[in-house]
């Protein structure tokens, strides 16, 4: 039988709703990637350094090798809520981003939301403020912030070193082998698992994301992919000669890892954020295709390592997938005809402040293009109706929330970010 015929028969037989399924499915992973994965699935040794009275532990756990034959020595926070005797709990691993380290507040916070916590270190820095270093002989590359922390810039062409001597290896190498402890431990449940990080932690949860499939769901916070093509880091690549820039590119950017994701992610940014830009984050976004995967797009979302009332949302996207909380809802892609917009919400008991945002800015100036807001209405049966955003609008998306609260977030969920044709 020949190949369309092939095609013409399953879609008779199987149905548009069977093709669109097997069309959802994740992209393998490339053949070029650096890590080891089966190696980092083995649990790593590690160190107690202090107990604090509420619990949380410092701690030490062994990373790949760098430069000297030894492992390389990985600083964490490591807390669990009270519980009975015998009790799983879910566990999160939490990513900070770059000028951060390890975070006690955060994993206190979600011990205080009922989950197991391991926050890292990805750039040698021990305990909060920066004053202290993983010891020289313990210590992999750093992300170039501190300079102390022996690491030249991320964005550093690759010049013939292996990539066990990059920061980037390092630093997506701890996330995994951070998950593989805290799996191991008595008290985690190993099927509830997640991993959530920040800036430059967001750009190493969607590769983590990609490698790691035994995590249940991951929220990368502003981080995303294609950094070479917009953004307050395109510079730094755009300096490289090409042929440096795309082995960089192949080696590094999240754009070629995260599309093998299978579990549910939560994308979260600003709308005007100029590190992580929406173009390329919606690009990343794109190549998710697993379902449950929603999206947050804030106008006013600032930047920074934050996780309280303001990402309420990324503890309700856990809540759902870790423990078995009311799921969030979703908005369709939104539509328009007859200068009108449309959009469907699903699985909204209340929608509130249902707004089009758009913008008649260029991509490249997205951290200063102003956002402009028009209210929409809620139909009986959930559509949400209002009008087109003007011809000369540039990006456009809708978004909901479920309460009247404004202090701490504008958006519970937004639809796909919409792009005009390039004029």
């Amino acid at each position: 039988m020949k190949p369309i015929a092939k095609f013409l028969c399953a879609y008779v037989i199987l149905g548009p709703g069977l093709l669109r399924l097997q069309a959802q499915v994740p992209a393998p992973l490339p053949k070029h990637t650096p890590w080891d994965i089966a190696a980092l699935r083995k649990t790593p040794a590690y160190e107690v350094l202090t107990t604090s009275k509420d619990g949380v532990q410092e701690i030490f756990f062994r990373g790949p090798a760098y430069k000297t034959p030894g492992d390389t020595k990985v600083f964490a926070y490591y807390g669990r809520p009270k519980g009975e005797p015998g009790q799983k709990f879910p566990a999160l691993i939490l990513i900070h981003g770059w000028a951060g380290q390890a975070m006690r507040g955060w994993v206190t916070e979600a011990n205080r939301r009922g989950y197991a916590a391991i926050s890292l270190s990805t750039n040698g820095v021990m305990g909060e403020g920066g004053a202290a270093l993983v010891p020289e002989e313990f210590r992999g590359p750093g992300d170039g912030y501190t300079g102390k922390a022996s690491g030249a810039s991320p964005f550093t062409p690759p010049m013939g070193e292996p990539p066990h001597h990059r920061w980037m290896y390092h630093a997506v190498a701890d996330v995994v082998l951070a998950h593989s402890l805290l799996r191991s431990f008595s008290e985690v449940d190993p099927d509830r698992t997640a991993v959530w990080g920040i800036s430059w932690g967001g750009y190493h949860t969607c590769i983590a994301a990609g490698l790691d499939d035994r995590f249940r769901a991951a929220v990368p916070q502003y981080g995303c992919g294609y950094l070479h093509e917009n953004g307050a880091w395109a510079q730094n690549l755009m300096r490289m000669k090409p042929e440096q820039r795309d082995a960089w590119v192949k080696l590094w950017d999240p754009s070629q890892y995260v599309g093998s994701a299978r579990m549910p992610m939560l994308f979260m940014n600003g709308s005007q954020d100029s590190f992580y830009p929406l173009d390329s984050w919606a690009k990343t976004r794109a190549l998710v295709k697993s379902q449950g995967t929603r999206n947050m797009v804030s106008f006013g979302f600032g930047h920074g390592h934050f996780w309280d009332k303001r990402v309420e949302v990324a503890w309700r996207f856990l809540g759902e997938h870790l423990q078995g909380a009311d799921k969030l809802p979703t908005i369709s892609r939104p539509e328009i005809a007859a200068a009108q917009l449309t959009a469907t919400v699903t699985g909204a008991k209340v929608i509130e402040r249902p707004m089009l945002y758009y913008t008649t800015g260029p991509a490249t100036q997205n951290g200063k293009r102003a956002w402009q807001t028009v209210p929409l209405t809620v139909q009986a049966d959930g559509r949400l109706v209002g009008s087109a955003p003007p011809p000369d609008a540039t990006a456009w998306f809708v978004g909901i929330s479920d309460t009247v609260e404004t202090k701490s977030y504008q958006n519970l969920v937004s639809s796909d970010v919409v792009f005009a044709p390039m004029r």
